[in-house]
């Protein structure tokens, strides 16, 4: 007996500021819509979406849409995804979550790329969950090194304020009743920190002057 088909989609984001400031979910599940129409198969029977990093597979959109996959386990479900990326950034995820959904008797398809069980298929498939991972994990590394640099540059990278920490001249303390710092341009990198003074104990000025300063427990150097 043939069953009818049941198309479901999957939508993934990195985080929920691209849910505010974004149209990703919407896109990808335009581009679901139009695939599932080019396929001939009925209309989308559900819509499953997460804002989460592709590097994790707890996510509770794709937790949901299992147990819907589980509940249709007999009837020919299909999960539609817009990009190999959407699924997974990351090699041992890609795989863990492809076996979910093998395991509830659904198949994947997705406009750009066409899953198979063949040697030749499964290779290529490997080789872009390969290349998304490679993406993440170097996003990553040039994120954390172009904040290393600004700091170096002497500009507060970081939305929290700056930590209260004592300020080095010439390679140490300067005044033991050192603190805080005053100002520090503005938080988010927007004016990086030129002029700055220092609140000893009782709250006057112990000193001040311009350049940079980092805190030790970045374990930055120290220089003014």
């Amino acid at each position: 007996m043939q069953h009818e088909i049941v198309p479901v989609g999957y939508g993934r984001v990195s985080g929920a500021k691209q849910v505010k400031e974004g149209d990703g979910l919407g896109s990808q599940e335009a581009r679901i819509r139009e695939h599932v129409r080019h396929k001939g198969y009925p209309a989308l029977a559900a819509m499953f979406t997460d804002n989460i990093t592709g590097g994790t597979d707890t996510r509770p959109g794709f937790a949901e849409m299992l147990k819907f996959l589980l509940k249709h386990r007999n009837e020919n479900c299909i999960v539609v995804i817009d990009d190999i990326t959407r699924l997974a950034r990351d090699v041992e995820v890609h795989l863990k979550l492809r076996r979910a959904i093998a395991a509830t008797g659904a198949k994947l398809e997705c406009p750009s790329f066409e899953f198979g069980d063949s040697s030749d298929e499964e290779l290529v498939e490997l080789l872009l969950a390969s290349v998304s991972q490679h993406q993440r994990r170097k996003n990553g590394e040039q994120v954390r090194n172009r904040m290393r640099g600004r700091l170096l540059n002497g500009y507060w990278c970081f939305a929290s304020k700056p930590p209260r920490v004592p300020i080095c001249k010439g390679g140490r303390a300067e005044h033991t009743g050192a603190t805080r710092t005053d100002r520090v341009g503005r938080y988010g990198g927007a004016r990086g920190l030129r002029q700055w003074s220092v609140s000893n104990a009782s709250g006057g000025t112990a000193f001040s002057g311009r350049g940079t300063w980092f805190p030790k427990a970045a374990g930055w150097n120290h220089q003014v």
